[in-house]
């Protein structure tokens, strides 16, 4: 086997070691077998994946992905300001509050957990202001609740 395949072949074992060990803790965390203490399922996700020198970023081209920590939630109120596709779910000047599950990023969908319900929107398509953002549908407006 030459040098190449011999890396590719590690590197593969090496990723189905690391999935066979998430889904191990899965298990465990699944029959409250297992206590993460102030770590969540992300966070443990990550520290195994780095602990067999895997980076989800860089095999997948990613920049943005990272775990989600008890401390990220964000309380915000989020509006509706403008629309170009009319959502009769959503009125202009609707709210709601909710925690930012991550920051607008053009590209990416703008999520907010709202009581037991998660709010997505379509891609971001441009940054207005720091607290404003246009997507393919809509412009929203949020701010951190105090």
């Amino acid at each position: 086997m030459e040098t190449g395949e011999k890396q590719d072949k590690n590197k593969e074992q090496n990723l189905l070691d690391c999935l066979l060990s998430i889904l191990d803790s899965l298990k465990l965390y699944d029959t409250n077998s297992l206590e993460l203490g102030d770590e969540t399922l992300s966070e443990m996700m990550f520290r195994k994946m780095k602990a067999y020198g895997i980076d989800l970023n860089k095999e997948l081209e990613f920049t943005h992905l990272k775990p989600i920590t008890k401390n990220y939630k964000i309380e915000i109120k989020f509006t509706k300001v403008d629309e170009v596709n009319p959502n009769p779910n959503i009125n202009i000047g609707s709210e709601i509050t909710g925690y930012m599950m991550n920051e607008p990023c053009v590209g990416k969908s703008f999520i907010v957990l709202h009581g037991t319900k998660i709010r997505v929107t379509s891609p971001v398509i441009e940054i207005i202001s720091p607290n404003k953002f246009r997507t393919e549908n809509s412009t929203y407006y949020w701010e951190v609740i105090d």
